[in-house]
């Protein structure tokens, strides 16, 4: 971080020249890419390092909450979703599927929307691959779709101990987040405290473009890039996309972080008290 403002730097941008390729923002969608870095693994999802650019990131969250919404028209379908539906149909049309291609077709299922079938299929894959990182990792964040917290904690645990080291940090924020939200269930969601950090000034209140200097000192380094991962896997939890304004805020970017905040209450419906009124 430097000068009150979010440091960016992009590895994956620029050409694309894969013809089964969507490039949108920061991240490029491809089926033939690496797998993405966090959260929900599928080898058709590679993502340019992150902390990314406000304005590519929330392209890029936008459109991968738009996978799971099906048009109502025939014809009309979202081309990015419909090349999720070809890829999940020529899985399921396999007469047998290794254990990676498992774990693809649980997270396809998770990004189209249907958790039960993802649960379904990862499930039947964890007993028969029980060290399988990818196959635990997507278990677990089917299942706390799912809202089974309990379980995809288990599995959490499981994807953290199964871990590589350069995705051990995100899959153990991932389990934290779902841990906090066991202990501490909501009617109304809240911001979850992933880092012990009150994101307030000096005087104890919120202030647009500042937070308090003991209090930033508890952020850690790469809080923003593993907060958007995970919102990244998860493009439809409304409390990480506020997470990601208040992290946005206190490195001086009020004007992304004010439209996080606008896009918590207009496109998510998050009515927190705290949360209008910031």
């Amino acid at each position: 971080m430097g000068r009150g403002q979010v440091v960016i730097h992009y590895t994956n941008l620029g050409r694309c020249t894969m013809v089964r390729c969507v490039l949108v923002g920061s991240a490029w969608l491809s089926l033939t890419a690496a797998p993405c870095s966090a959260g929900l693994y599928y080898s058709g999802e590679a993502y340019a390092e992150l902390p990314s650019q406000w304005r590519g990131f929330l392209l890029d969250q936008r459109t991968l909450r738009n996978l799971s919404v099906a048009k109502p028209s025939v014809g009309d379908e979202n081309p990015a979703r419909t090349r999720y539906l070809e890829e999940a149909a020529r899985l399921q049309g396999k007469q047998s599927l290794s254990a990676d291609e498992k774990a693809d077709l649980g997270a396809l299922y998770v990004r189209l929307g249907e958790v039960a079938k993802a649960v379904a299929v990862l499930r039947a894959a964890q007993r028969e691959h029980p060290d399988h990182f990818f196959i635990a990792a997507n278990l677990g964040t089917a299942l706390q779709l799912q809202g089974n917290m309990s379980h995809a904690a288990d599995a959490l645990r499981e994807a953290v101990r199964l871990a590589p080291d350069k995705w051990q940090a995100a899959e153990e924020l991932h389990l934290k987040l779902v841990l906090l939200r066991m202990r501490s269930p909501r009617t109304a969601a809240g911001l979850d405290d992933l880092f012990g950090v009150r994101y307030v000034n000096d005087l104890g209140r919120f202030e647009p473009g500042t937070i308090a200097a003991a209090e930033k000192k508890k952020l850690p380094a790469r809080a923003v890039a593993l907060v958007q991962q995970l919102a990244l896997w998860l493009p439809g939890d409304g409390p990480l996309l506020w997470q990601l304004a208040e992290l946005a805020n206190a490195h001086g970017d009020v004007r992304n972080a004010a439209a996080m905040l606008e896009g918590c209450v207009v496109q998510f419906n998050m009515t927190d008290p705290e949360l209008r009124r910031r």
